[in-house]
């Protein structure tokens, strides 16, 4: 079997004894518009980000994608041109539901959100290379409601008197417990960012430490909602869909997080993007996964290089067909 099937784009991938590369595929069907007409378009191996960044500013490199919610990002210095186009990752706190003490009557779930300063934590910890948001959804997103967001954002005064009035469990002797945050330390800037929430909340008023694990381990508590809350990091679909979180058993459903009523609105969104408005407020007013900040990409190119690059999510040379049928008919060369 080939392991490098040719496809139908414009271009096909290829290796050869100096590397990889595109090759424009000749006669090719479609006549749309693309943002290059290069023959061949040579692709760089790299194994970090500084590598990237160093032979995009030094060398020939001449397009380069990064992405700065990464552990690795180098931060580029030189004369380029910029996209910004959303990746789909979102940084949340997940609660654990069902099994601590904290959750039992659900009232702390309904003010936390107050309580995290997003766009702190995105210029301290992401050199204010993120979008802070209070949705499940990123900003970028046309789907994304910035009067409901700001409904349930970073409000101290919110936070301190909901707290006052939190009843906060206690151990076996009587002695109020600290709220654990459990966090995976093998990521340094999501490290940074759980001790400045633990650090936040201890300020307002509800105790809070950060429970710093390793990747096997920080998956074992997860797998076993041996924690409070946790810091995550996911990368959504493009439909935005959140089902992992709140389906029976679901992939991401951990300390209790399936919820039928919030499944059923996730479902009815995927089949009507009308309702995604009411999804993500059930969300925010739920509160079993609280949004922190979505993520993008960067992608810089030597200017000049590439005039009509118009990039879409997880497709650098993102090309239409037209915008209506005629205009596809065109393109295709259908009649």
């Amino acid at each position: 079997a080939d392991d490098y099937p040719l496809g139908t784009g414009p271009y096909s991938f290829q290796t050869t004894n100096t590397g990889a590369r595109l090759q424009k595929v000749t006669d090719w069907w479609c006549s749309a518009k693309l943002p290059t007409n290069a023959e061949t378009i040579t692709l760089t191996e790299a194994t970090s980000q500084a590598q990237v960044r160093d032979e995009f500013e030094f060398d020939e490199l001449g397009l380069a994608i990064s992405n700065p919610m990464s552990d690795s990002y180098a931060e580029y210095r030189c004369d380029y041109e910029l996209w910004e186009v959303d990746s789909g990752f979102m940084m949340y706190i997940g609660c654990n539901v069902t099994y601590s003490k904290f959750f039992d009557d659900g009232t702390l779930r309904t003010f936390l959100t107050y309580g995290i300063d997003r766009q702190t934590l995105v210029d301290d910890n992401y050199g204010g290379l993120a979008l802070p948001t209070t949705l499940p959804i990123s900003p970028m997103s046309p789907y994304y409601s910035k009067s409901l967001a700001t409904n349930y954002d970073y409000d101290e005064m919110r936070f301190i008197d909901a707290a006052s009035k939190f009843r906060v469990p206690t151990n076996d002797k009587g002695v109020p417990r600290t709220l654990q945050l459990l966090v995976n330390s093998d990521d340094s800037a999501r490290l940074r960012c759980a001790r400045n929430i633990a650090a936040t909340l201890t300020e307002l008023g509800l105790a809070c430490e950060t429970v710093e694990s390793p990747t096997s381990v920080y998956e074992a508590r997860l797998q076993a909602a041996n924690y409070d809350i946790y810091l995550g990091i996911t990368k959504l679909p493009t439909t935005a869909d959140l089902s992992e979180f709140y389906r029976p058993w679901g992939e991401m459903s951990w300390g209790g997080l399936a919820n039928e009523t919030i499944y059923n609105m996730v479902n009815q969104s995927l089949a009507d993007r009308g309702n995604y408005y009411n999804l993500h407020k059930l969300v925010a007013d739920d509160g079993r996964i609280i949004p922190v900040m979505a993520g993008y990409y960067a992608i810089y190119a030597k200017r000049g290089v590439l005039s009509d690059l118009n990039p879409a999510r997880d497709n650098v040379f993102y090309y239409t067909l037209g915008k209506t049928m005629e205009s596809s008919k065109v393109a295709t060369q259908f009649s």
